[in-house]
């Protein structure tokens, strides 16, 4: 898919202007980002850098405002990406996973990296889970996570599951750590029902099956 497909894909769907584009990957790639260097890196008026800071923070949810200090209103404002807006970067801005993880790795991506410590195949991981929760549109208007209900998680965990098989983006060799971290991220009951239908689906799955076991998920 070319460039200009992709930012197609962009405006059409998330209505996101060339210069909103322009401002939401500079936040993805760089930490510290005020209205000061965006207006700076973007050579445009405070005014304008304004208008589409506001649209993609109060209208798209795809960037938050942090104080510096927190506990004084009226430190200086930066932007940082929602979850949101990070998976709309990696998955249509083409916005390098390394650059997100080196900017806000400690933050929007934290738990994500301690769930799947493996960098060998994060990238990937995350970038499969971000198109998928975008297609399903599983974020709230302020760009986190919906609540889901355990039904829902249950079917959303399971669809990802399927993918990361299917893209081969899990090799067997990696496949056991996959599934102990996914015994710490998910609910157990989720846990059962994804070991229930890998058995079904292939008995020939041993690696899965047998990390499956060792966790206790056994009939």
């Amino acid at each position: 898919m070319t460039t200009i497909t992709l930012n197609q894909a962009v405006r059409d769907v998330y209505g996101m202007s060339p210069e909103q584009r322009e401002i939401l990957k500079l936040i993805c790639i760089k930490s510290g980002c005020d209205y000061s260097s965006l207006q700076q890196d973007t050579r445009r008026e405070r005014i304008s850098v304004l208008q589409s800071v506001t649209g993609l923070r109060d209208n798209k949810g795809m960037i938050k405002s942090v104080r510096v200090d927190p506990k004084n209103p009226r430190s200086r404002l930066e932007f940082v990406p929602s979850l949101k807006g990070a998976a709309v970067a990696i998955t249509y801005l083409e916005v390098p996973f390394e650059s997100l993880t080196q900017a806000h790795g400690h933050d929007i991506l934290a738990d994500f990296n301690k769930y799947f410590p493996n960098a060998a195949y994060r990238k990937e991981l995350f970038r499969a889970v971000s198109k998928y929760l975008l297609d399903y549109n599983l974020f709230s208007r302020a760009g986190d996570m919906k609540a889901l209900a355990p039904q829902e998680r249950l079917k959303h965990s399971m669809l990802i599951s399927q993918i990361f098989q299917h893209e081969h983006i899990i090799l067997s060799s990696d496949l056991a750590e996959m599934i102990e971290s996914c015994h710490k991220a998910f609910d157990k009951s989720i846990m059962a029902y994804m070991y229930k239908q890998f058995k079904e689906a292939d008995s020939r799955l041993h690696v899965i099956l047998d990390t499956f076991n060792k966790l206790g998920y056994a009939d």
